[in-house]
């Protein structure tokens, strides 16, 4: 009789065991084969064609997360746990863990809100109150932005949201104003004809919504403002920008009309 009840609990034993490590192994399985579909959904060319690239980090952390939960209550129901008692224990720990989360919930809440207005994409140059660049990735909880030094920053999505976002690529084009003070003894009817002849000259300005205007906007203390108004396409701000500089530059040196600075007093 003790033998048989030795072996009675040697078998229950073994089976623990046994119960325990398949539900190990269904967790590492679970975890390589989430790994194994968000790497697949971010590299994938026939996915990157029907979905827009700014939802795949969404999706693949969605997938992830989704194959994770589910390996998880796999495994805990092969140690012989029901699903009756986790449905239960996950309902009363749910508030619990909306508190101690709240954060987090709320930068997954912002996240989905972002995508779904759409009011930001991958490749986008945005400013916002503690941070800008090119947007490189939205996640689940943080946006990702290389800032013009070539750093990635990491901003919850929860701060992009709730503040003010400035999307310089959400139109095509951009308009540019350039502040110009030139020397008193200019001419300005001359130096006003020079630069608008450099801006319709340039490949990069463009006539819609309006075509370029150039105003005397003021009189300072060290010569005459002209302000340079024009369109330019969103991208390659800095050089198309720069470029327009260094013609107007060019052009007034050329017409012998001094840029004027206060060290020419």
């Amino acid at each position: 009789m003790d033998f048989l009840n030795s072996l009675t609990e040697s078998s229950a034993t073994t089976l623990v065991i046994i119960n325990l490590i398949t539900a190990i192994i269904i967790l590492i399985v679970g975890w390589l084969i989430a790994k194994f579909f968000r790497y697949k959904i971010r590299q994938s060319t026939l996915i990157r064609k029907t979905v827009n690239t700014t939802l795949l980090p969404i999706l693949a952390s969605t997938v992830y997360y989704f194959i994770i939960i589910t390996a998880f209550y796999a495994a805990l129901v092969r140690i012989g746990i029901t699903p009756t008692t986790l449905l239960a224990a996950f309902g009363a720990a749910g508030l619990a863990i909306a508190l101690a989360l709240k954060e987090t919930l709320a930068n997954i809440a912002a996240g989905v809100m972002l995508l779904f207005i759409r009011s930001l994409q991958v490749g986008d140059y945005v400013e916002l109150p503690i941070s800008a660049g090119t947007i490189e990735e939205i996640g689940l909880f943080a946006t990702t932005l290389r800032d013009a030094q070539g750093i990635a920053v990491y901003v919850p999505n929860n701060i992009i949201w709730s503040n003010r976002i400035q999307n310089y690529n959400r139109h095509g084009a951009r308009k540019a104003i350039i502040n110009i003070t030139v020397d008193y003894e200019a001419n300005l009817r001359d130096a006003q004809r020079y630069i608008f002849d450099v801006l319709n000259a340039a490949p990069d300005v463009l006539n819609l919504p309006a075509p370029p205007e150039v105003y005397i906007i003021d009189f300072s203390d060290i010569g005459s403002v002209i302000s340079c108004r024009l369109w330019l396409p969103g991208d390659k701000w800095a050089a198309r920008t720069s470029d327009i500089r260094l013609n107007i530059k060019d052009a007034l040196d050329a017409a012998n009309i001094k840029i004027a600075t206060r060290q020419s007093l």
